[in-house]
């Protein structure tokens, strides 16, 4: 009796199709990590004060920012935007619970401070800041009040970032 093995190239072209799907899957999971990595805690010093921020430093967690979060659950005191140029910059209060304040900083120093952007309710559309006419390679979210708390001013001098 002879063994008929026609079917054999079919079951290679599945197996390699199967292992090419993994493959894809696997490298598109690597790039999804480098990319949205979680956002990390930092200490930084802001007019002479430390605060505890979470890092958004990849074009994933800038684009989420705090969007969809409480200002009870953030486990930090605050977001920093950070870039690698130095250019006008707008924001939108896309999916924001909660009100902001927002510090534009540039070269380690505050250019511009906007207080208390109100968070969108509900069906309308959100705000949208901008550093205008100011130029930011850093930018702070907190929520609404801490710039006035913390008696912060343009020139105030940021570290740590």
């Amino acid at each position: 009796m002879s063994e008929h093995h026609e079917g054999m190239p079919g079951v290679v072209r599945t197996s390699l199709w199967i292992l090419g799907i993994f493959v894809a899957l696997m490298i598109g999971l690597t790039v999804y990590s480098k990319i949205a990595l979680p956002v990390i805690a930092q200490t930084v010093t802001i007019g002479g004060r430390s605060h505890t921020v979470l890092v958004a430093n990849t074009p994933t967690a800038r684009y989420q920012g705090l969007s969809g979060r409480t200002a009870d659950k953030l486990g930090a005191e605050g977001m920093m935007f950070t870039f690698g140029n130095s250019e006008e910059r707008t924001f939108e209060m896309r999916g924001m619970l909660f009100s902001l304040d927002f510090l534009w900083v540039q070269n380690g120093s505050i250019v511009r401070i906007d207080e208390n952007i109100q968070a969108p309710q509900k069906n309308e559309k959100p705000a949208q800041i901008s550093s205008k006419p100011a130029s930011a390679d850093t930018v702070f979210e907190f929520p609404a009040g801490f710039a006035a708390r913390n008696g912060l001013r343009i020139g105030d001098r940021i570290s740590g970032r």
